[in-house]
């Protein structure tokens, strides 16, 4: 099911005009790698790197967003990145989506990636925070 959600953020992705062809081309090669994992033993493992590579294309696609918009950024973070989708004028994104998706992506995104032994809860939370990630890009996209 995560590489279902995986490749319904690359449709978004490929057809947005806001990334430039490189740009779409990479973050989509990351898309596709969560569906080449989808055999990957054990589970936790397999989570880890779907999310992993979910996670660096969502990164580099609000990277991009920022750009495109020519906003500044405090530094380059997700964080920082919702900060700037909530100052673009150009995006429909205000203060209470930015605590949203810092609170329900972007800590649980940082504690996954920067604390040993933590691996998602499930299969289940893979879907939900690839999920989360399409929610926030189709807004800014």
């Amino acid at each position: 099911m995560a590489h279902r959600k995986a490749e319904a953020l690359s449709v978004l992705i490929a057809g947005s005009a806001k990334l430039g062809p490189m740009e779409r081309l990479a973050i989509t090669n990351e898309l596709r790698e969560v569906t080449k994992l989808k055999q990957l033993a054990p589970q936790d493992r397999r989570n880890l790197f779907q999310l992993i590579h979910a996670v660096r294309a969502c990164d580099s696609s609000m990277a991009s967003i920022v750009q495109y918009h020519g906003a500044s950024l405090t530094s380059p973070s997700m964080g920082s990145y919702l900060k700037a989708f909530r100052d673009i004028s150009a995006i429909p994104f205000n203060e209470t989506h930015r605590q949203y998706y810092q609170r329900r992506l972007v800590r649980r995104r940082n504690a996954l990636m920067h604390e040993a032994g933590n691996y998602p809860s499930g299969r289940q939370e893979v879907v939900d925070l690839i999920d989360l990630m399409y929610a926030c890009l189709s807004q800014a996209l």
